[in-house]
């Protein structure tokens, strides 16, 4: 029964820090997207949330497929810059996953 007991109580204690380390990473790249520019910051969002392909994009937003490409582009290149300190988080993450 302690084992149980124990087993159980360090599996909470691994999900609850599973749950913070989420919590940090989703703040950090909350923190990210707002040093985007706003169209960047949009377009990235209708991508990678709202699930919409490029052309959808260009289309919304009456735009060229490859200007949606750029912000998309640039949006990353700003978040890869603002997360690089997260990379450890992330890892950490995807290990316990």
């Amino acid at each position: 029964y302690k084992k149980n007991v124990l087993l159980k109580t360090e599996e909470n204690d691994l999900r609850s820090e599973e749950m913070v380390v989420e919590s940090e990473l989703r703040s950090a790249i909350q923190k990210g997207l707002e040093q985007c520019a706003p169209r960047a910051r949009e377009i990235f969002e209708m991508s990678r949330i709202r699930g919409l392909s490029n052309q959808q994009i260009a289309d919304e937003l009456g735009l060229s497929k490859r200007t949606v490409e750029l912000q998309i582009s640039n949006a990353l290149k700003t978040l890869r810059a603002s997360l690089r300190d997260y990379l450890p988080l992330w890892m950490i993450t995807w290990l316990l996953s």
